[in-house]
């Protein structure tokens, strides 16, 4: 969480919100604002890198985290209780975080992050080459072609323009739970990786 990041989202549009890896995304919704989230680094956090900002004592045992965590397959009734009772506890977690910060007092947010990192470090070890892979084709790709094109256009080679094209696309998912609620999930050829 970038220390300035805890705030209350109470406006009925929101231009741009940028997080980046390591930040608590949890704006506190008032009203109908619609949010649309783009997510950096292939869906990885989907894929379990990020951590919900449940309280100091689920964080501090991996099988009680475990537990507030999952979700039973599905988008229905029997998934939707589930993912609101996920959602309130991390919410409980989160205002803890966000009550100090406003106060001025980061500790709790710096002891946040050592068993969040304890949790990420336990789950991944099995499960790194296919991340590692995921980042390599997907969000490093992507920077490298960026750096790429940057440079033949310095060079006055408008080349790769040549390659452009543009994707329409459905949403694969409908009303899936994400880790921020219910999620649409979309395929755009060369882009979109599915999840591991």
């Amino acid at each position: 969480m970038d220390l300035v990041a805890a705030v209350d989202v109470d406006r009925q549009r929101l231009d741009a919100f940028r997080a980046p890896p390591g930040d608590q995304v949890a704006p506190m919704v008032r009203g109908d604002l619609r949010v649309t989230v783009l997510v950096q680094n292939g869906g990885l956090p989907e894929a379990g890198d990020a951590v919900f900002t449940f309280p100091p004592e689920v964080l501090a045992d991996p099988e009680r985290y475990a537990a507030a965590a999952a979700l039973p397959p599905g988008t229905g009734p029997e998934t939707a209780a589930p993912a609101r009772r996920r959602r309130d506890l991390a919410v409980e977690g989160y205002l803890a975080l966000r009550e100090a910060l406003v106060a001025g007092d980061t500790a709790p947010y710096r002891e946040f992050q050592r068993p969040a990192a304890r949790l990420v470090r336990d789950r991944v070890p099995a499960r790194v080459p296919a991340r590692r892979e995921l980042w390599r084709i997907g969000a490093l790709a992507d920077a490298e072609r960026t750096g790429a094109q940057r440079d033949a256009l310095a060079a006055g080679d408008p080349g790769h323009l040549a390659e452009a094209t543009a994707h329409e696309a459905a949403p694969a998912r409908l009303g899936g739970f994400g880790r921020c609620g219910r999620r649409d999930e979309y395929v755009l050829p060369g882009t979109t990786l599915p999840h591991p």
